[in-house]
């Protein structure tokens, strides 16, 4: 009886989350995220730290939350920028991300790329 309803509140908890991805996933396409920054973005004059993944399973809209970081010339003296959100619309699968465990999907990170520059170019510390 005890299995039935704990399997019974886990169905009904998984099908009302308002999450569209899981934990893990989420998790997955932010490493991804930060390891292509080292080839692209953060050659340029900032460093950046990705906070937050999340993606809403109704309005099927994803948020990326970033900072952008600046050093002195010494590379110290972190100065944080305010919090950045990148906003990613029509999303419903995770293939729409990831092309494979590692990699951005071409198209995902095209609009990554979009958003961090816009982003950039009015960012003021």
């Amino acid at each position: 009886m005890k299995f039935l309803l704990l399997t019974a509140l886990f169905v009904s908890t998984s099908a009302f989350s308002s999450e569209l991805f899981t934990s893990s996933q989420k998790k997955q396409v932010l490493q991804a995220i930060d390891n292509v920054c080292a080839d692209t973005w953060c050659e340029g004059d900032f460093n950046f730290q990705f906070n937050q993944f999340t993606c809403e399973k109704k309005s099927s809209t994803c948020e990326l939350n970033f900072q952008f970081i600046k050093t002195d010339d010494n590379g110290e003296n972190p100065t944080f920028s305010g919090e950045q959100v990148c906003r990613f619309e029509n999303i419903k699968s995770f293939n729409q991300l990831m092309e494979n465990k590692w990699s951005l999907n071409d198209e995902f990170y095209s609009e990554v790329t979009d958003c961090i520059t816009e982003k950039e170019q009015t960012i003021t510390f």
